[in-house]
């Protein structure tokens, strides 16, 4: 199934890959967006492997990072609507933005 992303969040997984990189190193940024595409990957093959919301999105934790990809299904394609942090997807506002919570 093709995966797009929602307006906005590329930029924003394209910021975590620099501050990965500026912070960590090129070996962590690169592991960063490898594994990001890792899940784009599964939830392409198989869309209903997240753990489901309640509005009906679903999301994937990121094995060595503290990142979640959180995602809908639309007609034609599943779309990523974010990359929060884990803490942030899980509403509790610490470690990054939160305002992905109010859309899980």
């Amino acid at each position: 199934m093709k995966i797009v992303f929602a307006q906005g969040v590329r930029g924003e997984f394209v910021a975590a890959t620099q501050r990965y990189s500026t912070v960590a190193g090129a070996k962590k940024a690169i592991a960063f967006k490898d594994e990001v595409h890792h899940i784009q990957t599964l939830i392409a093959k198989y869309p209903d492997i997240g753990a489901p919301t309640v509005s009906g999105c679903r999301f994937l934790v990121l094995d060595r990072f503290p990142f979640s990809v959180v995602y809908r299904q639309a007609s034609d394609a599943l779309i990523i609507i974010a990359i929060p942090t884990t803490a942030a997807a899980r509403g509790t506002g610490r470690g990054g933005g939160s305002k992905v919570s109010s859309q899980l």
